[in-house]
C-alpha cells in the first residue's frame, strides 16, 4: 500500500487486492517495478494516492486471474509491467468501484 517504501522508492504492493483476489508473482513484481512511476503519474492527475495505489492492486489481481488460471502463459505477456500500467484506469473516477466509493464521501 501507498506509504510503505521499499528498495529503490518503490511503493509495496500487497500480494491480494483489496478483495482478497491473489495477486500471482509475476504480476506482483511487475507491479512492484511501476508502483512508483503509476503513483507519481496519479499525482499528477490529482488522483489520492492511496486511491492510486489500490486501482494498481486491482488491476494487478485482475492481470493475474488469467494467469493463475492457465488460460494463458506466464511468459505470453512480453512487457508484463507496460501491459499491467495500461490496465490501471487513468483517474479515479474511470473505476466504478472507485467512483462508488468517491460519492458515498461527497
Amino acid at each position: 500500500m501507498y506509504g510503505q517504501a521499499g528498495e529503490n522508492d518503490a511503493v509495496r504492493v500487497s500480494p491480494v487486492d483489496r478483495r482478497g483476489r491473489p495477486i500471482s508473482s509475476s504480476v506482483l513484481k511487475a507491479a512492484q517495478e511501476i508502483s512508483r512511476g503509476a503513483i507519481l503519474h496519479a499525482e499528477r492527475l490529482l488522483v489520492d494516492p492511496a486511491v492510486a495505489a489500490n486501482l494498481l492492486e486491482d488491476a494487478a489481481a485482475t492481470v493475474s486471474q488469467p494467469l493463475k488460471a492457465k488460460k494463458i502463459g506466464e511468459g505470453s505477456i512480453r512487457d508484463l509491467e507496460s501491459y499491467l500500467f495500461s490496465c490501471i484506469p487513468p483517474t479515479a473516477e474511470q473505476s466504478p468501484e472507485v467512483a462508488i466509493e468517491v460519492s458515498k464521501s461527497r
